[in-house]
């Protein structure tokens, strides 16, 4: 079976990014790259199969809303918070996070200035 962590990793991980991008609560990017980071870390592979709260919580720093996010992309491929984050900065901004040195917040400060 295919192991969906890497890919669950990256999702997590642009989500925070997005986040910090738009100034979102703190915390909450915190937990989202903590969680991404544990999943990439989890010692076991994360197929569909794991599609349930229960099975997903096990692993550290996974709460309900980031298990929720993960059910949905094993059972879609796609996150729908993730995407609105998406629609919220566009594409050139996005894309300047792939710029070695220049993280979230720079790529802000360069997009609000």
């Amino acid at each position: 079976m295919k192991s969906y962590n890497e890919e669950l990793y990256k999702a997590f991980n642009e989500i925070a990014d997005l986040m910090s991008i738009l100034s979102e609560d703190l915390f909450r990017i915190r937990a989202y790259r903590e969680a991404a980071r544990r999943i990439k870390e989890y010692y076991k592979p994360i197929t569909k199969k794991d599609a349930d709260k229960r099975t997903l919580r096990q692993i550290p720093r996974v709460g309900d809303a980031i298990a929720e996010k993960t059910i949905q992309y094993l059972k879609t491929g796609k996150i729908d918070y993730l995407e609105k984050l998406r629609r919220q900065i566009p594409k050139a901004v996005r894309d300047m996070l792939n710029i070695p040195h220049l993280g979230p917040i720079r790529v802000r400060d360069l997009y609000l200035n």
